[in-house]
């Protein structure tokens, strides 16, 4: 029998051919193992940062004597220092049981609308992404701008900037000729109030995903510009958006993504707000402590996430007021609690946290010392 005549092994006429990698999946891959790598790089060096500092401590613990007998007032000095820190829990305010903090604040101004601007998308078109955007610190804008103008869908942008900087921020966002409302407001509760006004506006629109970002500088840690820069370039890095956006119409089970390496252990990273999470809970109807496959959040509040997830706080009628003024507080106030009510609310509408670089998946929930930005 000739060559010609040899039957094939197998019959390969109706089996589908493999798809091709265009140049520009090979690309996108190769960044993202990038990033992997940085990520994985910089995890290494903070876990070998906290093995070394243990060891120092484990050392002076064996060879001291003062060091064991002061260990249980450290230990509650390290717990009691969030909220020394904060106006939150100072005796300054009034105490109130009506509130969720505990305290009466001052009345905050209330938010103006200072421009709105183009055509919101059609609400019954698929497609379309609202961006809920804090523009506290506007030299931080512009590169997040560009980056948006490389969405890859339609979008519309929810901004609020603090009283004396609304004028920049338009400026900076009018080139764009994207549609958008911009809001001046006080500087009370961080992004976390100026987002509550703003998600209000956003379901007005009957926007079923929205992009969540601010310009974040966490000035009291070193590492404070990486963890922004890691944040955004991962979530909105050149057609992130529209891919994002994919993954919600393709699971109606998913209803956060996160950056990939900020979903944190409730318990773990819980630090001092317990008392204020525990009302905002029961006014959520949460259950306390969640179970555990709602134990977690993400951090740095920076997110994809369906409106109707986050829609539950907008029934709370939380303004500007019920947050304290601005002291620089690092933790124990009700941004903080709002911050780690992502994940039990999530798990209330029935969804899943999952991160843009695996949407399908269980997000890896980091434990106690394995964030490296704090």
């Amino acid at each position: 029998m000739s060559m010609r005549d040899t039957p094939p092994d197998k019959d390969t006429r109706d089996v589908p051919l493999t798809p091709v990698a265009t140049q520009a999946d090979v690309v996108k891959e190769t960044k993202a193992l990038e990033r992997r790598l940085r990520r994985e790089k910089a995890m290494t060096a903070h876990l070998t940062k906290q093995l070394s500092k243990a060891r120092k401590e484990a050392d002076l613990y064996r060879n001291s004597t003062s060091w064991r007998i002061t260990a249980p007032l450290r230990w509650v000095m390290e717990r009691m220092s969030p909220s020394a820190r904060n106006a939150e829990s100072s005796e300054i305010y009034p105490k109130s049981a009506d509130t969720i903090t505990g305290y009466t604040y001052p009345p905050a101004k209330s938010p103006v609308l200072v421009c709105e601007a183009g055509t919101t998308p059609d609400p019954a078109a698929a497609g379309w992404l609202a961006v809920i955007l804090h523009a506290y610190y506007p030299d931080l804008l512009p590169d997040m701008l560009r980056a948006l103008e490389r969405a890859g869908c339609p979008i519309k942008l929810y901004v609020s900037a603090p009283p004396g900087q609304a004028d920049r921020v338009r400026a900076l966002i009018e080139p764009l000729g994207l549609p958008f409302m911009l809001y001046e407001c006080e500087n009370r509760g961080r992004d976390m109030a100026s987002f509550l006004m703003l998600l209000r506006a956003v379901e007005a629109d009957r926007a079923p995903i929205f992009l969540k970002l601010h310009t974040k500088t966490s000035g009291h840690l070193e590492n404070g510009r990486e963890w922004r820069a890691e944040i955004l370039e991962d979530l909105i890095s050149a057609s992130t958006p529209a891919a994002a956006l994919a993954e919600f119409a393709a699971d109606s089970t998913l209803g956060i993504l996160a950056p990939e390496g900020h979903v944190l252990s409730l318990p773990a990273y819980m630090g001092g707000n317990q008392e204020i999470f525990d009302r905002l809970a029961a006014r959520l109807n949460l259950p306390v402590p969640p179970p555990e496959q709602a134990a977690m959040f993400v951090a740095g509040s920076m997110l994809y996430a369906r409106t109707e997830v986050f829609a539950p706080l907008l029934s709370l009628g939380l303004s500007a007021s019920d947050f304290a003024p601005e002291a620089n507080q690092l933790d124990t106030t009700l941004a903080h609690a709002l911050e780690r009510v992502s994940g039990p609310l999530t798990h209330a509408a029935g969804m899943r946290v999952a991160t843009i670089e695996h949407p399908d998946a269980p997000p890896e929930i980091l434990g106690e010392g394995a964030f490296r930005f704090l």
